[in-house]
């Protein structure tokens, strides 16, 4: 993982500071500054221009200061630095993140009265399309981060989960945690296709079959990488999200990786995506990995 910052996403809001203690844990395991970013949600232009005309640097000192005392009270220490930007959220976030230095954005999943808000369109979901860098979105009810805590990468054998591995065992190694390497491979609950109309290479048996081979297949490609870590594979006869969700209770998951769905998928490929599905509906903090050579939309 690349950069020297841990940056915490916030709008300061109460919802928030469980992320901001998250994001302070995981960068004193990686050994890396943490750093505290707020956008003042401004569209109008011409407001903006006049804010910065007018807003001097005591004005700033003021505001910078609130936010380093929002981070204290949440975590009782103090932050490695202040960012406060004007503008889009969306926009001043990436912007931030593209500049090269940060490692890992951290934000934190809206609270339960904001559940619609953060489905259809909050900045946060904006993200989980489209990361500027790998992102951490903290689940309250589930966000230890200490050594030896529990990781699964879920995997569908495709180019981004190769980049999820490659960017999720450097920080296993840091963690000196297990890895648990989870596939699921049953067709869709909605789907109107039964097993046995499928043509034979489809039917259940040939899925499991191709599943192993991809699973041992993956592994293998990885060998080099995962020298060192403790890992094992788990191949689930569930819908991707359904099978991610029961394996994280059932194995008591602390994190959660995915890649990225492709930089060239469009609109309908990403709302589909088991990515954006599970965002929507996951029970566990999840980090998300860019697919190779994506660049964040804003």
């Amino acid at each position: 993982m690349q950069g020297k910052r841990v940056v915490i996403g916030t709008d300061l809001s109460e919802n928030a500071q469980p992320a901001a203690r998250y994001a302070l844990k995981l960068g004193r395991l990686l050994g890396l500054e943490v750093h505290v970013l707020h956008v003042l949600d401004v569209s109008l232009k011409s407001w903006k221009s006049a804010f910065e005309e007018v807003s001097g640097a005591q004005l700033r000192d003021k505001l910078d200061a609130r936010i380093g005392a929002w981070f204290k009270e949440a975590t009782g220490e103090s932050p490695d630095g202040v960012m406060l930007e004007v503008g889009s959220p969306m926009r001043s976030t990436c912007e931030m993140c593209q500049k090269g230095d940060v490692a890992v954005l951290v934000i934190g999943m809206s609270g339960r009265g904001a559940w619609n808000k953060f489905i259809f369109g909050s900045t946060a979901m904006e993200l989980a399309h489209t990361p500027p860098c790998p992102l951490v979105i903290v689940h309250p009810e589930r966000d230890r981060v200490e050594a030896g805590m529990e990781v699964a990468l879920g995997t569908d054998f495709s180019e981004r989960s190769d980049r999820a591995m490659e960017v999720s065992v450097p920080l296993i190694k840091k963690f000196k945690s297990p890895l648990h390497l989870v596939h699921a491979h049953a067709l869709s609950a909605t789907t109107v296709i039964l097993d046995t109309e499928l043509p034979e290479a489809l039917q259940s048996t040939a899925i499991v079959d191709w599943a192993e081979e991809a699973m041992d297949a993956f592994i293998k490609r990885h060998d080099a990488l995962l020298e060192g870590v403790e890992c094992d594979a788990h191949l689930l006869a569930q819908s991707p999200v359904a099978g991610l969700r029961e394996f994280v209770e059932s194995a008591n998951i602390d994190l959660v990786v995915i890649g990225h769905y492709p930089a060239d998928a469009g609109r309908l490929d990403r709302l589909a995506s088991v990515m954006v599905k599970w965002v929507q509906n996951m029970n566990c903090t999840t980090l998300i990995v860019p697919a190779p050579g994506a660049v964040a939309a804003h």
